[in-house]
């Protein structure tokens, strides 16, 4: 067991800190990615005030707050140190870190303005800050906060320009201009430069917009997954959509959406073939037209499949909620009868398809309805192939983990069900 375990988000600006931490010190340890909208109970256990990461487990005890961390690991781990030796400069350090801190909370308001006018009050915010640490921190004759060493302040700040290069490229607004901030800008250049740094910086190159309730995102998470794709989730409010998924996709304003290099693809199984062109391993679509088309068939049968599995859950009553699963049940049988059969581990044999995937994401929405309305749709005696495959397509590793809590599920749809009966 290793010593040392970090707790994060891959994604997360102040994980980031603590992994560039852990490898300028050259310390070994475990990696645990934790899932923002479905949090580990070692988490919780580990930091039950905030219930946050990063977290670091040193010798079975957690350390909370990215910053508190790196100065406990540059304290037990004093090589290469970054926290300055000398009382001043140790808290001239600290207070430069606390500002950094003011600088993302400035960041994050990007994300969350709501028109124009409020974007270009948190981009002048944002360049308050900036001419401030342009003019205080840095200067021609400084590579790096320090001098010529990274310390704790290039880590805290490093963290959160990374976070405002996302900024960015999703407002598509250039926020560190050279010419505006050119020490801040040459600063920049020479953190990333550190090789430490620069084999450590996530890609932000794929982001995908989507809620973590809905079956669509679901399926692109699991094709992501599937693959091995390193990439940034965007969770999307559904009564409160960011300016960037409207832009993204004016014409449906929904998710989910993929962005790769810049470009948005819209519609789930449109951009899990996608997906499946531009990373081809643990292919989902077979090289051969026939079995394509025929895959394609079937994806477009499961998505005319939706509109019958939302009646259950909109019924009001008896009658109308005997009428609704009778309709699931005619496309249930057709699937039991047409694309799966005792020989049969998956829709094409003993691999994942694009099939599995369409299909997976309805049937996990059918289970959570059944809770919530309290009724059996999905009877094994009454599907027994469709009903083993759903085993088998839920032991798969990849799928197993990347699932949404079961619970959380439910109560959320019975909440949004509430809401929707209440409004026709």
């Amino acid at each position: 067991m290793a010593e040392v375990k970090l707790h994060g988000f891959w994604y997360s600006p102040f994980t980031l800190r603590v992994i560039w931490t852990l490898k300028l010190k050259d310390i070994a340890y475990e990696y645990i990615e934790e899932d923002r909208f479905n949090k580990s109970v070692q988490l919780v256990e580990y930091n039950p005030v905030y219930k946050k990461t990063p977290v670091l487990v040193h010798n079975g005890k957690p350390i909370c707050e990215s910053v508190l961390i790196v100065e406990y690991i540059d304290e037990i781990w004093p090589r290469n140190s970054l926290v300055p030796a000398y009382p001043y400069e140790k808290a001239l350090a600290r207070f430069w870190v606390k500002y950094a801190e003011d600088v993302f909370s400035a960041v994050v308001a990007i994300f969350r303005s709501n028109n124009d006018e409020e974007r270009e009050n948190d981009i002048e915010k944002i360049w308050e800050h900036l001419r401030v640490v342009e003019n205080q921190c840095f200067g021609d004759e400084k590579k790096l906060f320090g001098g010529d060493t990274i310390n704790i302040v290039d880590i805290a700040f490093g963290s959160i320009f990374k976070f405002l290069e996302l900024g960015e490229d999703i407002i598509q607004v250039k926020l560190l201009e050279d010419d505006k901030f050119p020490h801040l800008h040459s600063w920049y250049n020479n953190f990333k430069d550190i090789p430490v740094i620069k084999e450590n910086l996530p890609d932000h190159d794929k982001m995908l917009h989507g809620f973590w309730y809905s079956p669509f995102t679901l399926r692109v998470v699991w094709t992501l997954k599937l693959k091995g794709i390193p990439y940034e989730h965007i969770e999307e409010d559904r009564y409160n959509k960011s300016p960037q998924l409207v832009e993204y996709n004016p014409v449906y304003k929904r998710t989910p959406v993929l962005v790769h290099a810049g470009k948005p693809i819209c519609e789930s199984m449109i951009i899990v073939e996608y997906i499946d062109q531009i990373w081809p391993q643990n292919p989902l679509l077979s090289a051969h037209s026939y079995e394509r088309a025929r895959s394609r068939f079937w994806v477009r049968y499961i998505d005319d499949m939706v509109s019958a599995v939302l009646s259950v859950a909109h019924s009001r009553n008896g009658e109308e909620q005997e009428k609704a699963i009778q309709k699931v049940w005619e496309h249930l049988r057709v699937m039991e009868d047409k694309c799966f059969s005792a020989q049969k581990k998956f829709f094409g044999g003993d691999t994942i398809n694009i099939v599995d995937i369409a299909f997976g994401s309805i049937v996990k929405f059918l289970v959570i309805i059944e809770d919530a309305v309290e009724v059996k749709v999905l009877e094994d005696e009454k599907f027994p192939y469709l009903y083993s495959w759903y085993n088998n397509f839920k032991d798969i590793p990849v799928i197993k983990e990347n699932l949404p809590d079961q619970d959380e599920l439910v109560d959320f749809f019975k909440f949004y069900r509430e809401k929707l009966l209440a409004s026709s």
